[in-house]
C-alpha cells in the first residue's frame, strides 16, 4: 500500500499542470469564435476537460483511501499495544502527574493520530509538490522554454507564501508553541480535581482557590500563545495572497514582453504561463 500511495501521489501531482494546459487552450480557443474549426476544437477541449474531471476524482479518491487505510491500521495497532501496556503497569506508575488519567486519555485519543504521517503521507506530499512543478515545467518548456525559465525562477515566491500559510495554520491549530503542552497539564490537573473532588474539598477553601489559580494560569499561558499565532497567521496569509497576485502579474507582464520583443507566439506564451502558474500554486498548496 505504501508503494501504491507513491504511485497515486505521482498521478495526483499531474493534476495542476494538466488543468493549466487544458484551461489555457479552452480560454485561448474562445478568444477566436469565428475560426472555421471552432466547433470541432471546442468539443475536443471541453471533452478533455470533462474526462480530466472524472480522472482526477478517481485518482484523488484512490490516494486518500490508501492514506486513510494506512493511518487507521497504524493507529489501531498503536492504541491496542499502548492500552495493553497501561493495563499491566504497577499502581505506583500512575502517581506521576504526567500519567494522570486525563493525560493518558489525551494520548490515546489525540496524540496517536498525529503519527499518521509515518504512513508515507508526509513524504508523498513533498514528492507530489516537487513532481507537479517538474511536470509543469517540462510541459511549459515545450511551448516556450525561455518564458518557462523566467516563470520557474519566480515560482519560489508563491511556493514560500503558500508554505508559510500552511505552517501558520498548523501552528494556530496547535495553539502556538508549547500551547498544546499547556493544555495537557491543564487537562491532567482538571482530571485529578474531578476524580479526587471529595479530598480536595476536605482541605478547605484556600486549597480550592490555589488549584483554581493554577488551572487559570495554565489556560492563560496557552491563550497568549494562541493570540500570537493568530497575528502570525494573519501576516502569513497576507504575504501568501500578495505573492500569488504579484506572481501572476509578473509572469503575464513577462509574457507580454516576450510576445512584443521576441516574437513569441501568443498562444504558446499563454499556455506556458498558465501551466506554470497553476503548477506553482499546486506545489505551494
Amino acid at each position: 500500500m505504501a508503494v501504491l500511495s507513491f504511485f497515486a501521489s505521482a498521478l495526483t501531482a499531474c493534476t495542476y499542470p494538466v488543468f493549466g494546459f487544458i484551461f489555457a487552450n479552452i480560454a485561448f480557443l474562445f478568444l477566436a469564435p469565428e475560426a472555421p474549426d471552432f466547433i470541432h476544437q471546442r468539443n475536443i477541449w471541453c471533452g478533455c476537460f470533462v474526462l480530466y474531471v472524472f480522472l482526477i476524482g478517481a485518482v484523488t479518491y484512490w490516494q486518500k483511501l490508501i492514506f486513510v487505510q494506512l493511518g487507521e491500521n497504524l493507529t489501531f495497532t498503536l492504541r491496542t499495544k499502548l492500552f495493553e501496556g497501561i493495563i499491566y503497569k504497577q499502581i505506583s506508575w500512575f502517581d506521576n502527574k504526567e500519567r494522570a488519567p486525563g493525560a493518558l486519555t489525551n494520548i490515546l485519543a489525540e496524540d496517536i493520530t498525529e503519527i499518521n504521517g509515518l504512513t508515507t503521507e508526509t513524504i508523498s506530499v513533498y514528492m507530489e509538490a516537487l513532481f507537479g512543478l517538474v511536470v509543469g515545467f517540462v510541459i511549459a518548456a515545450c511551448y516556450s522554454w525561455k518564458l518557462a525559465l523566467v516563470c520557474i525562477s519566480a515560482s519560489p515566491f508563491i511556493i514560500v507564501g503558500s508554505l508559510a500559510m500552511s505552517k501558520a495554520q498548523q501552528r494556530g491549530a496547535l495553539g502556538g508553541d508549547g500551547g498544546d503542552d499547556q493544555y495537557k497539564e491543564a487537562n491532567a490537573l482538571l482530571s485529578d480535581i474531578v476524580l479526587n473532588y471529595r479530598t480536595i474539598i476536605s482541605f478547605g477553601e484556600k486549597n480550592i482557590n490555589s488549584l483554581l489559580a493554577k488551572f487559570r494560569g495554565l489556560l492563560l499561558s496557552s491563550n497568549k500563545d494562541s493570540i500570537v499565532s493568530a497575528h502570525l497567521s494573519g501576516l502569513f496569509f497576507g504575504y501568501s495572497s500578495l505573492a500569488r497576485f504579484c506572481y501572476a502579474g509578473f509572469i503575464f507582464y513577462m509574457a507580454g514582453l516576450f510576445i512584443l520583443k521576441y516574437n513569441e507566439d501568443p498562444k504558446n506564451a499563454f499556455i506556458c504561463v498558465y501551466i506554470l502558474f497553476f503548477s506553482a500554486v499546486g506545489c505551494g498548496s
